[in-house]
């Protein structure tokens, strides 16, 4: 909410303090000719709606009198809610009020014998939703005989305190463990806890006129043991675009699921990718030579999971080919007569490139497939005159390509 607005509220609650609500008289007439209000303006909170209107210059008013809607009946009346003493008085807050709920009001002016206006003048309002909690709330678990609460400081000001709540599997009421004053606190460490046993937490937090938001996420903590450390993981280093991850099955029998975690840098944050019922993952990737760092936990029947502190697994796409080297390049014949070694024991076929410049404004590429592991190609489609340039690239199954070589250049020298 803005500052202009968190003034105004502010100076709006305390000035409605001053305010006196009773019991209307029964309207036994109506004064058309008296003024009314024309413009109620309104803030909405979360639990309150603050009023501010322009006094009425009539001086055969002396007070007002505000009505409202009841949204438990839901029977589009207006009931009283309060009698505003003093014709000078210019703002009302209505309190506790529920959040994300929309009222009616109507406000009239009085006269002091208790005749009212005719006609008065209504809003529409709504309350703010209700506050949210913070944004970011975790546990360090695996403590013995306590637990340990971090989150992230609520961004609205107007919180002062925090309210921490505690439950168990054979307790599902949730109980409060402890208030934690200053928005800016991080951390409450909750002791005296029994082994071997599921707590949940959640947080809530709460504004200086005791606003409470709603909760947290619901975060678990154990202090029984967490599943075992999974054994045997292994990634795929000679798969196309992808890698496999597979690893042993638990022996522990309330395993439900697997975790995995990835990371291109493994001293970097490892980040989930995926849970997985089976003892294996695949992870396209849409590069070559791409090199994944992985980490495998087990989950249990309660949500508990293994510990990510461990090491992890190196897996890779398959990496280019090494590209060929020309051994040999010459003319003999009117024919260039090339021949190369092979880099990489994976290729199955090569492409060759070649170059034609009969001056440096004109030239010409072509591609050549060679669909075969042969080492040496015959090019009888020179001309007098003419540079040629090859380069050679080697192409495995999966269409995986090296890098061309390097090149060699041949001048076709005219007949003189």
């Amino acid at each position: 909410m803005p500052l202009l607005h968190l003034i105004l509220l502010s100076a709006l609650l305390l000035l409605s303090g001053c305010q006196k609500s009773a019991n209307i008289p029964q309207e036994k007439s109506q004064d058309s000719s008296l003024a009314k209000v024309n413009d109620l303006k309104f803030i909405p909170d979360f639990n309150a709606i603050a009023f501010e209107w322009t006094p009425v210059n009539d001086t055969r008013v002396s007070d007002y009198a505000l009505y409202r809607s009841n949204p438990e009946k839901n029977d589009g009346k207006l009931y009283f809610l309060a009698k505003i003493e003093d014709r000078y008085s210019s703002h009302y807050v209505d309190k506790k009020l529920r959040a994300n709920t929309k009222y009616n009001y109507t406000i009239f002016s009085l006269r002091k014998d208790g005749v009212r206006a005719a006609n008065g003048t209504g809003v529409n309002a709504t309350t703010l939703p209700q506050l949210e909690s913070v944004s970011y709330f975790e546990t360090v678990d695996n403590l013995p005989r306590l637990a340990k609460l971090i989150w992230r400081p609520h961004t609205n000001q107007r919180v002062s305190s925090y309210k921490l709540e505690r439950k168990e599997i054979a307790k599902p009421q949730w109980k409060t463990v402890a208030t934690i004053n200053n928005r800016l606190q991080a951390e409450y460490i909750d002791k005296g806890l029994k082994d071997n046993n599921i707590y949940y937490y959640r947080l809530k937090a709460i504004t200086y006129d005791n606003i409470v938001s709603l909760p947290s996420k619901i975060v678990t903590v154990s202090t029984k043991p967490i599943p075992n450390p999974v054994q045997n993981v292994q990634a795929s280093r000679n798969l196309s675009k992808r890698i496999e991850v597979t690893w042993a099955k638990s022996l522990q029998n309330d395993i439900t699921h697997y975790n995995v975690y990835a990371s291109d840098d493994n001293d970097k944050r490892f980040t989930k990718i995926t849970s997985t019922k089976e003892p294996m993952y695949v992870e396209n990737i849409p590069k070559d030579g791409v090199q994944r760092f992985y980490k495998v936990t087990a989950v249990e029947k309660n949500g508990l999971e293994g510990s990510k502190n461990i090491l992890s697994t190196a897996g890779n796409t398959l990496v280019p080919l090494i590209e060929p080297t020309f051994t040999e390049s010459l003319i003999l014949n009117s024919e260039v007569h090339l021949k190369w070694k092979n880099g990489d024991v994976r290729t199955e076929r090569y492409v060759l490139i070649k170059t034609s410049r009969e001056n440096m404004f004109k030239s010409k590429v072509q591609q050549i497939n060679i669909n075969s592991l042969q080492s040496s190609f015959v090019d009888p489609q020179i001309l007098p005159g003419t540079t040629y340039e090859y380069q050679i690239i080697a192409i495995d199954k999966f269409g995986i390509q090296s890098k061309p070589s390097a090149s060699v250049e041949l001048f076709f020298a005219p007949k003189e």
